[in-house]
């Protein structure tokens, strides 16, 4: 998926919030750092927020708030939640596995595209999991990019295991094809392009997968 919207690193608004403020609150390192974020939109404002992030009683929720405001260049006009199922400690590989995967909407984009199964975390690049989800991504950001007049694009991927020829679809957000063609692409060209064997995955997990 790709939005035309340069000031939003072409991503969602409400999804590029969310990625703001949740790397905003790791930078601080105020609190814990297994932190998760969410913004709902009403008519393109921000309506909610909620943020959960291990807090120990040393913390309080309005340096949370002043943090989060920040994000929304000091606007308060939105409902924001911290922690509402209240305080936790443990968090990330000591409070559970740690290691499976992330909440796929975290990962990609939020509520506003389809989200299929697997997850791009623990995977090498060999896995469509990882690489092919970049791939769709880097697409659509090129679509978007040579039709200015397109609000957003949609890119479907399809594969199968052992052979390098893949289906890509383009479509709008009422899931009309724009545009569609078969490719060959190989796992090897895929790793060298998004650079997944150089030490980065720490970097790509904290910021998000698209950057």
């Amino acid at each position: 998926m790709a939005v035309n919207s340069p000031e939003t690193q072409f991503m969602p608004k409400d999804w590029w919030l969310a990625r703001k403020i949740g790397k905003h609150l790791f930078d601080t390192r105020y609190a814990g750092l297994d932190i998760k974020t969410q913004v709902t939109l009403r008519d393109d404002k921000i309506d909610e927020i909620v943020v959960a992030i291990p807090m120990t009683e040393k913390h309080y929720d309005y340096d949370i708030a002043n943090m989060v405001q920040f994000c929304c260049d000091g606007s308060r006009d939105y409902k924001l939640i911290v922690n509402g199922t209240g305080r936790y400690l443990k968090h990330g590989p000591v409070g559970d596995c740690g290691t499976t995967g992330r909440k796929l909407a975290v990962d990609f984009y939020g509520g506003n595209c389809k989200i299929g199964g697997g997850s791009p975390w623990t995977k090498d690049g060999t896995k469509a999991d990882l690489s092919l989800n970049l791939l769709a991504r880097a697409k659509a950001l090129s679509y978007i990019k040579h039709h200015p007049d397109c609000p957003e694009v949609f890119c479907a991927i399809s594969c199968r295991i052992g052979s390098p020829l893949i289906l890509v679809v383009f479509t709008d957000r009422q899931g009309n094809k724009l545009l569609s063609y078969r490719d060959s692409v190989k796992p090897g060209e895929l790793i060298r392009e998004f650079r997944l064997d150089q030490p980065r995955f720490a970097a790509m997990c904290r910021d998000g997968l698209f950057t």
